[in-house]
Formats: structure tokens, sequence, C-alpha cells
């Protein structure tokens, strides 16, 4: 090949990346400290915060993988929530937990990533086998990183196991404004607790009120199973739920809730679906 028409095959390579980053239309979108929407296209989001490179530990390949992203920490401080609890909504209807005292800890740099080094043909990602599903993590997916440790070790894998990696991520919301309040300080205390539960372990991928995730079924559903179950048949239901539906996506959570946590839980339920409640 002459020396002219490799220039020419490199500047083509060069025009047609040009012209996906400017055909790129994802933005994010963020519920500022003021309750205001703010809306960050990718173009922004670069120009303003700078673009990151980070290899971690990916929990969701279960292997090490390399990403480009944006730091996430500048962004929230720009908008007043380095210091939140925040939600993370996605596109496929799942709403997950980003606690504060993570984004805190020096050890661990949370990334906004755009895209990964070996994403699949015309994607910026490589698609991600779920299931019998094919999954494409856009418009964003959150990764972190672990200061001072190699990704290719287990001490990676195992710091970043229990940490949020929402893909499909496409909304930041500070939690006390996207979550139910809690209930008030004389309802009584197996209610209370059984909130805590309903927050760690419900409200991601279910709606009650209105708020929470989408992925299962609203649990305030008319003729839905707070309905037609005795308190017993609930918690079975929710302790090996794949004995009632063997192909659901809901967790087993026989050995990850207590006895007590269990009855807590639904006390918490029936108090938010009793017709006599008292607003709260």
């Amino acid at each position: 090949m002459s020396r002219l028409a490799a220039s020419g095959l490199f500047l083509l390579a060069q025009l047609l990346l040009l012209s996906l980053a400017y055909a790129d239309e994802r933005r994010l979108a963020v519920l500022d400290s003021s309750g205001r929407e703010r809306f960050f296209p990718v173009e922004t989001l670069l120009a303003e915060f700078g673009s990151r490179e980070v290899t971690v530990f990916d929990p969701q390949f279960g292997v090490p993988r390399s990403y480009r992203g944006v730091p996430l920490r500048p962004l929230l401080a720009a908008l007043g929530l380095a210091d939140e609890d925040l939600v993370l909504e996605c596109t496929d209807g799942y709403s997950i937990a980003l606690p504060k005292v993570l984004l805190a800890d020096p050890a661990l740099e949370p990334v906004l990533a755009l895209a990964d080094s070996e994403p699949s043909p015309g994607l910026h990602w490589q698609l991600y086998p779920h299931g019998r599903e094919m999954v494409n993590f856009d418009p964003f997916y959150l990764v972190w990183a672990v200061r001072d440790v190699d990704p290719h070790s287990a001490a990676a894998g195992e710091r970043v196991a229990e940490l949020p990696w929402p893909y499909q991520l496409t909304r930041l919301v500070p939690a006390d404004r996207y979550y139910l309040p809690s209930p008030p300080p004389a309802t009584a205390q197996a209610v209370r607790a059984g909130y805590a539960s309903y927050v760690s372990h419900c409200v991601k991928c279910h709606r009650l009120q209105g708020v929470g995730g989408a992925v299962g079924p609203e649990l305030d559903r008319s003729g839905g199973m707070l309905q037609v179950l005795d308190d017993s048949q609930l918690q079975q239901l929710i302790l090996q739920v794949t004995d009632y539906f063997p192909r659901t996506k809901m967790p087993v959570y026989a050995g990850k809730l207590g006895e007590g946590e269990l009855r807590d839980l639904v006390n918490y339920l029936r108090w938010m679906t009793a017709g006599d409640r008292p607003p709260g």
C-alpha cells in the first residue's frame, strides 16, 4: 500500500471516529442538591470533568477490564452531592443505592464509564450475557477501581464484589428525595425496622406508592401477592421465591434475611398497604 493510500485510510478512520463522537446523544440526568433536574451530554461531561481511563476487576464479567469514562466525584461535588446518599436509576428498571460512605472511601475510585476498550461492533460496550439476554450497557456504567491494588489480584475482586455496579445507568437522585418517608416515631418498632429492610432489599426492583424500581411487580398493585397471601405465605415467598416462580429474576433470601427481619419487613409492607394507615 502506498504512503498516500495509507494516509487516506488513516484520515478516513479519524473522520469516522469524529462522526461517532458527534453522534453520541447519550446524556446523564441528575437531580442536584436544590432539586433541579440537570442533563449532561457526553460532550459536556468530558469537557467539564475530564476523561479517565481505568483497568478494574469487573465482577459482572469476572475478569479485569478496561474502560474510558469520567471521574464521578468531581461531578458530584459540582452539583452539591458529594456528601449525599444517592440512588442510581437504570433504564432496565433497577434503582440501586450508592451510600455516601463509599464515595468517602479514599481507597475507591468511582468512574462513570462511557465505553470499554473492547466493544462489540458498532457499540460502546461489549455485550454482556445475562441469562438468555445479551445486554447493552448504554447509556452509562458505574465502575470501581481500587487504588494501590492490582486489578488482576484476588484482593481486587473481593473488594469490589459488594459494590454497586449499575449498567444502563441513566439518572442520579439524592436518596432523601427518592425514598418514601420513614414511618413516624410513634409507629410500631417492627414497622420501622421493616422499613430499613424494604430500603435495603425491595425498593431497587419494586415500586411501592409509585416509588422504586420497575424490574418486578408493584408491591401494592391490585390483586398482588400482598392481597392474596397471608403473612406466613408471604414470608415463604420472599425466602424461596423460586418455589413459586422458577424463572424469576428475584433473588432467594433464605440465609440472607433472619426470621425477625423477615417478619418486620412483612409488617412494614402490611402497614404501607393498610387502607386506614394514617398519613406519614
